[in-house]
């Protein structure tokens, strides 16, 4: 598989996994309110008995326990009513809505990254001709100034890199 498909594949799958993140507050709207009713009547159902099991074991008296279960049965009505305790839930867009709009993101990035970014950079410095005469006279006049003034550090570099772009690295090595 060539790497330029590698990669836009991995970009593909990060930016999948980055939408559905983003999205993930629309597709689980619901999904809090019900945890909250399930644990309030959990909590209600484990109250209750711990009521039962302290009447059975005489620590509380029969008003005692029925006040207690009335109490606890109007605050679980109060803790389910969830719509009154929750602000209303906003509207979920629809799925298609979502996925046009991650196609539409993916298509106008991954466009403005092929016709600008770097891969045309690459190709642009790829189909450059680096043998141009005027260019080698250049690099010969600057190992020409080198010959005469070894100290210089950053002309040395600047040489190196200039035959390791002709793919002359034996001379680049040196």
């Amino acid at each position: 598989m060539m790497p330029a498909l590698q990669f836009a594949l991995a970009v593909a799958a990060l930016f999948i996994v980055a939408l559905a993140i983003a999205t993930r507050p629309w597709w689980l709207a619901g999904a809090n309110r019900v945890r909250r009713r399930r644990a309030n009547v959990a909590a209600y159902q484990t109250r209750l008995a711990e009521l039962d099991t302290e009447f059975a074991a005489g620590l509380i008296e029969g008003d005692d326990s029925e006040a207690l279960k009335q109490e606890l049965a109007a605050r679980v009505l109060s803790d389910t009513n969830v719509a009154e305790v929750l602000p209303a839930p906003v509207p979920r867009p629809r799925l298609w809505v979502i996925a046009i709009a991650g196609l539409l993101l993916a298509a106008f990035a991954g466009g403005g990254y092929w016709f600008d970014g770097s891969w045309r950079m690459q190709q642009q410095i790829a189909s450059r001709e680096l043998t141009d005469p005027k260019i080698a006279g250049l690099i010969q006049s600057l190992a020409d100034k080198l010959s005469q003034h070894p100290e210089d550090a950053e002309g040395w570099s600047l040489l190196g890199r200039s035959y390791f772009a002709l793919q002359r690295f034996d001379d680049a090595a040196k």
